[in-house]
């Protein structure tokens, strides 16, 4: 039999524990007990602890986690738990947290209130099996089950407590979780220990330890760890010297590029003066005012305002046709807006006419949308440069020509990026149907291709609506 009696300095002493107990201690990092159990418990009885640091090298990745706690019931307690159909928050509750490496080991130890055990019947599955083995004897109530929350959670609530019980239910974990890897030269000692055979155990255990490579390995790492402690010391130090002299370095190629950059900004001023001075103002004004596209044209610090109205004719119409071929997306979803663009772009019975707003900085070389606050709203906003200040293919040509102040080129080239939708880029596509979902739909965006005369959407919609009735119709007649 094992050693009997509470463990204390002097007495239940283990000689295995004595003579790894270094090591054993080292181990206990993955064993863990809940805040509730006494120092003086079970828990640092050596020969469990000798056991659980075995089971402990044969998996490297587990933590074992114990709970004990002792509880007892009042009738008026159990008629409660009966009639609300529940198992008692003693039972259920834990203090660890589960998961695939984590196994935890919950003695619940009733001292009061047997006819628990009653209801619990009724309410978890009892692994009969191992409650057998673990039962000491006929008046003894033991109920062994997996927590049907936590998977590697295993409770045991008990009428008795004792370490012969807990060895027991130590030397069947690798039955009640498969996961826990118990080799084949193991086994004979998990034996021993559950049968209570302290002599055989403590034998098998020792003979076991001499054949492993524990005492190696650990040498080893301490060894490796003594040899590379001044050189890892070093070898940080010179990280930090390398990481400092980096810093140093970026920071010389910050101004630089600053110094590179201040410079480029002044010849770009300079150059741009130059083709200002060679420009007659009139001859780009008289062009702005003629031009049909540009309905309105201001003048703010610096910047030249333009208000351009242009017809969306610039698409594939191939980018288009996916919209209809899976009905599970912004166009092919609404019955009308199907009709809508197929009348419009497709068929190209209409033409949409869209509003951007544009400022062209002549000092800075650059031409972008506005604020949104100089929109009139009569027609819908062109999507791309309103909402995300895309140029498209027209970007590259824009810069080149306020480079070289070729400010005609330039003009036309924004326009033309006025009159482009991109059907492809589903980002662009919803931004567009939210505008025209939002517009007011009164006000006369388009022309009829074939009349010539200004139409609304809603408009559109009265024809979209009148042909479903008629083909309604036609289906009520079919039938």
């Amino acid at each position: 039999m094992f050693p009997s009696g509470e463990y204390t300095q002097s007495t239940n002493q283990c000689s295995l524990y004595d003579r790894y107990k270094q090591l054993i201690n080292e181990g206990q990092r993955d064993i863990r007990r809940a805040s509730d159990v006494p120092a003086s418990s079970w828990f640092i009885d050596p020969s469990i602890q000798t056991m659980l640091f075995g089971l402990s090298q044969h998996n490297p990745k587990t933590k074992f986690w114990f709970e004990l706690d002792k509880m007892s019931f009042t009738n008026q307690e159990i008629e409660r738990y009966k009639e609300e159909d529940l198992i008692p928050n003693e039972i259920s509750d834990t203090d660890f947290g589960s998961g695939t490496d984590n196994y935890v080991i919950a003695f619940k130890h009733v001292t009061r209130g047997f006819e628990i055990f009653k209801h619990l019947d009724n309410k978890i599955k009892d692994m009969k099996n191992i409650s057998l083995i673990a039962q000491e004897d006929r008046n003894h109530r033991i109920r062994v089950f997996i927590d049907p929350e936590y998977p590697e959670k295993l409770q045991i609530v008990s009428s008795k407590y004792s370490w012969e019980l807990i060895r027991k239910i130590i030397a069947l974990l690798n039955k009640i979780f498969p996961k826990i890897n118990v080799p084949p030269d193991f086994e004979p000692i998990i034996k021993a220990f559950g049968a209570g055979d302290y002599t055989e155990w403590s034998k098998l255990f020792n003979e076991w330890f001499e054949n492993s490579t524990i005492l190696q390995d650990r040498l080893k790492t301490e060894l490796t760890k003594m040899l590379n402690n001044g050189s890892e010391n070093k070898k940080i130090r010179l990280r930090e010297s390398i990481k400092h002299e980096r810093g140093n370095i970026d920071q010389f190629l910050e101004k630089l590029g600053n110094t590179y950059h201040r410079v480029n900004s002044i010849i770009e001023d300079l150059t741009a003066l130059e083709f200002i001075e060679n420009t007659e103002g009139d001859e780009i004004l008289e062009y702005l005012q003629k031009h049909p596209k540009i309905k309105d044209i201001q003048i703010i610090d610096d910047k030249l305002i333009l208000r351009i109205i242009s017809p969306a004719c610039y698409y594939d119409t191939e980018a288009l046709e996916p919209y209809y071929r899976n009905k599970n997306n912004i166009i092919g979803s609404s019955e009308f807006w199907s009709y809508f663009f197929e009348e419009v772009f497709l068929k190209e019975k209409y033409t949409l006419f869209l509003e951007t707003i544009i400022q062209i900085n002549i000092r800075q070389k650059i031409a972008r949308k506005e604020d949104n606050k100089y929109l009139i709203g009569d027609y819908p906003k062109q999507p791309h440069i309103m909402e995300h200040n895309c140029w498209g293919n027209n970007s590259a040509h824009i810069t080149k020509g306020l480079g070289n102040g070729e400010y005609f080129a330039v003009i036309e080239q924004i326009v033309g990026a006025t009159q482009n939708i991109n059907f492809s880029d589903t980002i662009v596509m919803k931004t567009f149907l939210s505008n025209l979902e939002n517009y007011d739909w009164s006000k006369k965006c388009l022309i009829e291709n074939k009349t010539k005369e200004k139409i609304s959407i809603q408009n559109i919609f009265e024809k979209c609506k009148d042909k479903k009735e008629e083909i309604d119709n036609e289906n009520d007649l079919n039938l």
